[in-house]
């Protein structure tokens, strides 16, 4: 028998470029949402443009795709004070890319397995990923999400919370001071729990 709990969601738009210029497209749309039922999984809802610039790579949909970044993409971060971090990037074609890092671009585990599933139109996409609440370091405060598109001198970077003083060059997503807040405790209550552990984590804590 599934025990059921109150599903929280957090709803945001991109409507900004990287170095905080306005987006001149539909924006991108990614919602949170917490658990439904016993499991403690973490559901990640994306609807998008489609440019497809680059196009699909090529790799098996639904499964890890290694230099998917380079590609046509939505990236959520999500970090604690400790500075460590999940980052779920997910490609309109089906692909995706997990890894948690412990720290500034430290690589813990990759490529680890979600369930992922696209729907393509032929001018935008939506996709839902369900990501084991484990995954998450605990106590999550703070977030950016991006997105990704075009070659070249025309790759378009996109982000939540972007580098609003100029501080890169080049866009630097791994950088942990431009993130923003969220109530990780209202949307996977488990994530704040005193009682919460994680055998992804668990080694490296």
């Amino acid at each position: 028998m599934c025990v059921l709990v109150h599903m929280a969601t957090e709803r945001i738009k991109i409507t900004k470029t990287f170095d905080n210029k306005d987006v001149h497209h539909a924006p991108v749309t990614v919602v949170l949402k917490g658990p439904t039922e016993s499991e403690d999984n973490l559901t990640i809802l994306v609807e998008a443009p489609l440019f497809n610039d680059p196009k699909d790579p090529g790799g098996i949909p639904g499964q890890p795709f290694d230099t998917i970044w380079e590609y046509e993409v939505v990236e959520v971060f999500l970090l604690n004070d400790q500075d460590n971090y999940l980052e779920v990037i997910l490609s309109p074609h089906g692909q995706h890319y997990v890894l948690i890092q412990g720290g500034y671009r430290n690589k813990l585990k990759v490529e680890m397995p979600i369930e992922y599933t696209t729907t393509k139109e032929e001018t935008r996409w939506s996709g839902k990923a369900i990501i084991p609440g484990s995954y998450l370091p605990p106590k999550v405060t703070k977030w950016n999400v991006y997105a990704m598109h075009g070659t070249g001198e025309a790759r378009q970077f996109e982000s939540l919370h972007g580098d609003i003083n100029g501080k890169h060059e080049k866009p630097d997503f791994h950088d942990l001071s431009l993130f923003g807040p969220i109530d990780m405790g209202r949307i996977l209550p488990n994530n704040w729990s005193l009682e919460y552990s994680s055998d992804e984590w668990r080694d490296y804590l």
